[in-house]
């Protein structure tokens, strides 16, 4: 019985938080965001979370499309012993339900005249492996690749499953079911509790303002606060309504994270845990097609379409006098390219974003003084007695490298003249405690490889990085002076080797 209320109350947690998630975006500054529902009673079981636009926004299928209501069925599970798939739509007992199934309220509420509204299932469940719906799926935008679907063919997976659909829904045609799954959104894999509140939450927060959960506390002020909302029949949010509730509640700040004058910006290579970076920002660069996962599609090539598209974007988006903040949702070799492009000498005032319990302005004081408060690396060096060869930089923040690029200088039988390995004393997430200790340890390590003879600097430098973003942006910002870098991306879902990305600069 316990462990039964602890699942209800985890599903209801999880609901709330992404009320939280959308209604703090109508605090944003220029939010097209209208009215944000909870329990919204319009359309029964796609009431969990409603948000409805000021202006009408771009669809995903066609640029005549437009949606005025975004409508989402959260449904969370504690274990992910279960994978989703396609014919889960028209299972009622998916969504809890005893005789309809989300497809069947999603067709109920277009009856409704709810034509301009994208229906979304959010479930933290992976797609089942080889189930038709890993085909169909379109991670960019959570849509149904409908072509693939509706293929005209009538002895295949597709073919059972369309009609599965429509005899579910008891429709005459294909035309009438391409219609309602047009307006379905499934996303799939979402994060649990912990890093939804870590990865989105704290951010929306503090973007508008408000105080981010502290995870020092038990206590969730904004979970309650919702629940009794719905309790006394306040459900539905304007600007106005939910400002006020808000600061009664003492959880408004009034510090948004982007000041009035700083211009966010967005650069993404990942798609994961990044679908609201296009809200967040003025301007937003996404490279995600070039890549499958994280690697780079065979036909893309990392200085001729990736660099060529970052310089491109840069000289668009970034003008001398403005004050930028930039969010990294990407490989850290495009942080770095990034840094080298923006450093002090372009005349342009950036800062990174990053991201921890919420997002973070890394705005170092570079006249700060160093103290023991802020740990510096500790540097291990090997020098291999060639005449002349390249530099190793390998910089363990986050987690250590040293063993892996070891194994890859060996394998690959690079001729390495020096080898410098950076660590802290203590690694992890939060081994960089602010802008001004990541800045630091950035001219640590350059200083030192300044100090290399005329013998050791004719070669390349290598760098390979577990390090945050912001750190790998500042450090990218004073290494103007090496002729030569040579940047490598790790393979997390390999055998743990590295791959060359971008030499830099061209």
């Amino acid at each position: 019985m316990g462990k039964a209320i602890d699942a209800i109350n985890a599903g209801l947690t999880y609901q709330n938080l992404y009320f939280w998630i959308f209604a703090s975006e109508l605090l944003h500054n220029d939010t097209n965001i209208k009215e944000v529902s909870y329990e919204d009673d319009r359309i029964k079981s796609l009431d969990d979370v409603v948000v409805e636009y000021i202006e009408p926004i771009r669809g995903d299928y066609s640029i005549d499309d437009e949606i005025t209501m975004d409508f989402y069925q959260v449904k969370y599970h504690v274990k992910n012993s279960q994978q989703i798939e396609l014919l889960d739509l028209i299972d009622p007992s998916f969504i809890n339900a005893s005789t309809h199934s989300f497809l069947n309220r999603v067709h109920d509420a277009l009856k409704q005249g709810y034509t301009k509204a994208r229906f979304h299932l959010i479930t933290p469940w992976n797609i089942k492996k080889g189930d038709p719906l890993e085909v169909l799926l379109d991670n960019h935008h959570n849509k149904l690749q409908l072509n693939v679907l509706f293929d005209g063919r009538q002895r295949t997976k597709m073919a059972l499953a369309r009609k599965s659909m429509m005899q579910h829904l008891k429709l005459d045609n294909e035309a009438e079911l391409r219609v309602v799954l047009s307006s379905i959104r499934i996303q799939h894999s979402k994060p649990g509790i912990s890093m939804l509140i870590k990865e989105q939450l704290n951010s929306k927060l503090m973007l508008a303002g408000l105080k981010p959960l502290d995870f020092k506390v038990l206590v969730n002020p904004y979970n309650d606060l919702i629940v009794n909302c719905a309790s006394k029949g306040s459900k539905r949010f304007n600007k106005e309504s939910f400002l006020k509730l808000c600061r009664a509640e003492r959880l408004y700040t009034g510090q948004p994270l982007l000041f009035k004058d700083d211009i966010p910006v967005g650069i993404r290579s990942f798609l994961p845990y990044t679908e609201t970076l296009e809200e967040e920002t003025n301007h937003l660069l996404c490279l995600s097609d070039h890549f499958d996962g994280r690697l780079l599609k065979s036909e893309k090539s990392w200085n001729g379409d990736i660099y060529a598209r970052l310089v491109e974007f840069t000289k668009k988006v970034f003008s001398p006098g403005n004050a930028y903040l930039i969010q990294f949702n990407t490989h850290l070799s495009i942080t770095f390219a990034a840094g080298l492009i923006l450093n002090p000498k372009s005349g342009v005032k950036v800062f990174p974003v990053q991201r921890g319990d919420g997002l973070i302005a890394w705005i170092p004081d570079v006249h700060y003084e160093i103290t023991p408060a802020y740990p510096m690396f500790n540097e291990e060096y090997t020098d291999n007695s060639l005449l002349e060869g390249d530099t190793v930089v390998a910089i363990s923040i986050t987690r250590n490298v040293r063993s892996h690029v070891e194994w890859y200088i060996e394998e690959k039988e690079l001729s390495i003249k020096s080898f410098y390995h950076f660590c802290l004393p203590l690694e992890g997430t939060k081994a960089i405690q602010d802008g001004t200790h990541a800045w630091l340890l950035a001219g640590q390590v350059i200083r030192i490889l300044d100090r290399r003879n005329p013998k050791q600097r004719k070669g390349k430098v290598h760098f390979f990085f577990a390090a945050p973003g912001g750190f790998v942006f500042f450090l990218a910002q004073q290494a103007a002076n090496i002729p030569e870098i040579i940047l490598y991306e790790h393979d997390f879902s390999g055998d743990g080797s590295y791959s060359p990305s971008l030499i830099l600069p061209l």
